[in-house]
C-alpha cells in the first residue's frame, strides 16, 4: 500500500534516493512521491489505524532525513483535511 507525500521536490528525490527498499520506502510514481512499507498492507482504512501508521511513518522519515541532511524539510501525507471529533484539524492520506 502506498501513502502519497508533498513536499520539496528536492527532498522527496532525496528520500527516494536513501530509502529504495527496506521496512520503509520512499518511491515516485511519474511526479508523484509515496511511502510504503509492509506496516500499512492489510490496515482497515476505516478505523484510524491507517492513518496512525502511515503518520508515524512520516515522522520516522523526517527524522532520518534531517539527521542524513541537515537542510532537509519536513514532507507530509497528502489528502484532504477533515475535522475530528474533537475538533483538531487532522490530515487524511491518499493511500492505495
Amino acid at each position: 500500500m502506498k501513502a502519497w507525500l508533498e513536499g520539496s521536490t528536492h527532498d522527496l528525490e532525496f528520500l527516494a534516493g536513501h530509502f529504495p527498499a527496506g521496512d520503509i520506502q520512499v518511491g515516485r510514481e511519474g511526479e508523484k512521491f509515496y511511502v510504503s512499507s509492509p506496516r500499512l498492507d492489510n490496515l482497515p482504512g476505516g478505523s484510524g489505524l491507517l492513518l496512525d501508521v502511515a503518520e508515524d511513518l512520516i515522522e520516522s522519515v523526517n527524522g532520518l532525513g534531517r539527521l542524513l541532511n541537515p537542510g532537509f524539510e519536513r514532507i507530509a501525507l497528502t489528502g484532504p483535511s477533515r475535522r475530528t471529533v474533537t475538533s483538531r484539524l487532522q490530515r487524511l492520506p491518499r493511500i492505495w
